[in-house]
Order: C-alpha cells, then sequence, then structure tokens
C-alpha cells in the first residue's frame, strides 16, 4: 500500500472513535449489507462517522488491503477493526457490540407468544426430527420476516416455554416478537404455520377461503368488501359482502383503524390492489380473499357460481 493512502486511513479511523467504511452514507445507504449496520449503529449510537467509499475508488480498494478483509462495510471501533457485517451481526445479537460501544442497555426479557392448540401440537410433533442438541428456533428480521426452524443453543438466547416445549429466540429479537401468535393451519393448498405479529409494520396480509370460513363460523368480527363492479356482483356475489362502490364505502369509512377488513374481487388481484390504498389511510387489519370469489366457488360454497 502507498504510504500516503496508508496515512490518510489511518489519520481517518484515529480521528473517531467509531468509523463504518460504508456504500453509501449514514443517511442514504446505497447496499444491504450497509444497510444493515447503520440500522444496528443508528440503534446505540448518536453519533458516528461513515465513510462513502463508493465516493473515493482509492479508499474503497485501499480499505480491503489495509484490514485484510475483502468485503464492504467494515467497522472500526476505537482504531480496532471489528468486522464486516455478519460478525458486527453476530456481536450486536450476542450483546458484545454494545459492550465494545460503551453502551448501556436493558437486559433483554423473554417475550410472550400466543400459541395456538394446533400449532402446540404440531411443534410437539416436529421434535421428533430435531437432531441431537437442536431446539425450536424462532426468528424475526427487519423486514419482519418470521422462520421456524431447528437449532443449537447460542449464546445470550432467551428461551420462551409454550405448553410442554421451549422455544429459542436471540435476545435483540425479543420485543420484536412480543405478541406473537403461532398456528398452524390446513387449507386446500396445504397445511403449516402462520406467524401473526402485532409489532409488524401494516400490510395486506393473505388469507384463503377456508380461513375466511372458518372466521365467519366462529363469529369473528369481520368487514368484508367486493371491489368489482356491479355487472360482475350480478354474476356471483358473497351475501355477506359489502360492494365496495356502494354501501361498503361508508361501512369501511365508519370502521376503526384496528378492523379486521378483507377484500375480495374475481381471482384475487384487483381486491389487493384496492387494499394497498386502503392501507395508506391508516387501517392496519387489512387481509386479501387469496383467489377471490372463484377460490370460495372451487373450496368452500359450490353453490356460488363461477364464471
Amino acid at each position: 500500500m502507498e504510504p500516503a493512502l496508508k496515512d490518510r486511513l489511518d489519520q481517518l479511523i484515529a480521528s473517531h472513535d467509531v468509523v463504518l467504511f460504508m456504500k453509501g452514507n449514514r443517511q442514504f445507504p446505497q447496499c444491504g449489507f450497509s444497510s444493515k449496520v447503520v440500522k444496528m449503529l443508528n440503534s446505540l449510537l448518536p453519533k458516528y462517522e461513515t465513510v462513502n467509499v463508493l465516493a473515493d475508488g482509492e479508499v474503497r480498494d485501499g480499505i480491503k488491503e489495509y484490514s485484510n478483509w475483502p468485503t464492504i462495510p467494515q467497522l472500526y471501533v476505537k482504531g480496532q477493526f471489528v468486522g464486516g457485517c455478519d460478525i458486527v451481526t453476530e456481536m450486536f445479537e450476542a450483546g458484545e457490540l454494545q459492550a465494545m460501544l460503551g453502551v448501556k442497555v436493558e437486559a433483554p426479557k423473554a417475550p410472550e407468544f400466543r400459541v395456538s392448540a394446533a400449532a402446540e401440537k404440531a411443534l410437539s410433533g416436529f421434535m421428533s426430527q430435531a437432531g441431537p442438541g437442536e431446539m425450536i428456533r424462532v426468528d424475526v428480521d427487519d423486514a419482519f420476516e418470521h422462520e421456524l426452524y431447528f437449532g443449537p443453543r447460542e449464546a445470550g438466547d432467551l428461551e420462551v416455554a409454550v405448553g410442554t416445549l421451549k422455544l429459542l429466540i436471540k435476545p435483540s429479537h425479543g420485543k420484536r416478537l412480543n405478541g406473537t401468535l403461532i398456528d398452524y393451519v390446513s387449507n386446500g393448498s396445504g397445511e403449516g404455520f402462520r406467524i401473526e405479529n402485532p409489532n409488524a409494520p401494516a400490510s395486506v396480509r393473505p388469507l384463503s377461503a377456508e380461513e375466511l370460513k372458518k372466521w365467519l363460523s366462529e363469529g369473528h368480527d369481520v368487514l368484508v368488501l367486493d371491489v368489482r363492479p356491479e355487472g360482475e356482483r350480478r354474476v356471483a356475489s358473497l351475501s355477506f359482502a359489502l360492494p365496495l362502490e356502494g354501501e361498503g364505502a361508508k361501512a369501511l369509512a365508519d370502521a376503526p383503524k384496528d378492523k379486521v377488513i378483507i377484500f375480495h374481487c374475481h381471482h384475487g388481484v384487483r381486491s389487493r390492489r384496492a387494499a394497498e390504498q386502503v392501507l395508506e389511510r391508516g387501517y392496519r387489519r387489512l387481509f386479501n380473499l387469496e383467489g377471490g370469489i372463484d377460490a370460495w366457488s372451487r373450496t368452500v360454497d359450490a353453490t356460488v357460481p363461477t364464471y
């Protein structure tokens, strides 16, 4: 490495307690890995230095040689090279990064899970497939994508009792998972776990025809809206659905923001678009009937005409 470049990097790293060499900057990360590290640092520190390697090819290539590390981002704390995205994430999950930065954080608390009887039975059955030392783990990422899988216990894991079972989660996932419902459902397309997390940002969630039938039979308080035009409704309709073009619009306007609202059309495409537009108005529990009225006709009630 050229001495001038080494001196420049030495000075950059020595001038700040925390330096992140990344693609983009703190306000506008320009790669997923850089964005992930920025989110972790933002949650811990009000101030730190970032160096945009995309704006300086000499630094972009030089920092890899300087640290003997092939990828970006790269984190330095008090002159010490910490690592890239994977290492920083592991340290964050274990609480080691917080300790290195001198950040005091509350001891993580195990979240409360709601687990249906069907899910508990399924989980108990699947435990027979676990390998030596493996337990059921629950993960949730920044985008609130969830995963259930077998894995060994890791340092700092939180343990949550679910009936006769114990679930393991990473300490940093506790708040994000608190209040989460784990269910096990079976419908015409198969069976599997369904996870509902009240902490996730609002989104339009899929709902099968079989699930809607179950909700209705159990007396759930739901509002079902038909987004199709009048001509299609004359061909086939659901007696419990209100036309969005007519009285459904008023029912929607009067509904509280946490009301369960289900949209349907012929096959589920137009209704999803409509639900996504309504989502922008602040409603938080929106569902799209997957497969639309056609799925209802084929899997629930054959007396409803298909077209």
